[in-house]
């Protein structure tokens, strides 16, 4: 639909995805809104601009429903960000079932207890954008679930300010509702991205945008007790 934001009018285009989740349309210069709609998932939209130069991150992402093979889960945590640095990793800290916590990442992407997945992150984006998806299953509600973003590409580089100006975006599901989107300062310098904390106890998401330098990735918000440290 022409113009941004549009939930309803003229439809102006449709356009079906590859298998591999890639679309193509030609548009006059403009804004414009593309809904998305697939069964067995949430419907959403994303707003998208048309002009004589490229314009990077023009991306969407979907979450399951519910009604399908694929659960919605607990709470899910999209990360994309523009095209510089080529690689940036979602980092989630939790509480682990049989005490301590747990950490995910690109090498070590599910978390699970007694064969039931808890915590499984379903894609190491290595060349731009993303989106990386991050989901909590069977949330333990005794403890805080804390996120973070590492500039992989800077991991070597103290005080980068690269990612700051990569256009991070982090987006928060819980269910299928998208509960707060949080963008990273441009004038922040550091390779990590400390984004928000949620307590699974009070159901408390707060947003933290701390910053600080790690090389080594499996300690990326390492602050001691880890159940599981890869």
């Amino acid at each position: 639909r022409k113009g941004w934001n549009m939930t309803s009018g003229d439809v102006i285009d449709t356009v079906y995805t590859d298998s591999s989740g890639y679309y193509s349309t030609q548009l006059p210069l403009g804004n414009y809104t593309l809904y998305l709609e697939r069964t067995g998932y949430v419907s959403g939209l994303i707003n998208i601009a048309v002009t004589g130069l490229t314009t990077p991150n023009q991306n969407g992402s979907m979450v399951p429903d519910g009604t399908g093979e694929i659960p919605t889960g607990d709470l899910r945590i999209r990360m994309s960000w523009l095209s510089e640095p080529a690689d940036l990793d979602s980092h989630l800290w939790g509480p682990g079932v049989d005490g301590g916590r747990f950490h995910t990442y690109y090498a070590n992407k599910t978390y699970s207890y007694d064969g039931t997945t808890r915590a499984f992150l379903d894609l190491d984006d290595t060349y731009y954008e993303g989106p990386e998806t991050t989901t909590i299953y069977d949330m333990n509600l005794t403890g805080v679930y804390s996120f973070y973003v590492h500039d992989y590409t800077n991991r070597d580089r103290t005080g980068s300010t690269v990612m700051a100006n990569s256009g991070v975006r982090v987006e928060v599901l819980i269910g299928a509702e998208l509960v707060a989107t949080y963008h990273i300062p441009t004038n922040s310098s550091g390779n990590v991205w400390h984004v928000f904390d949620y307590n699974a106890d009070t159901g408390t998401l707060t947003a933290v945008n701390a910053f600080c330098d790690q090389a080594n990735a499996s300690m990326v918000g390492y602050t001691g007790n880890a159940a599981y440290l890869a």
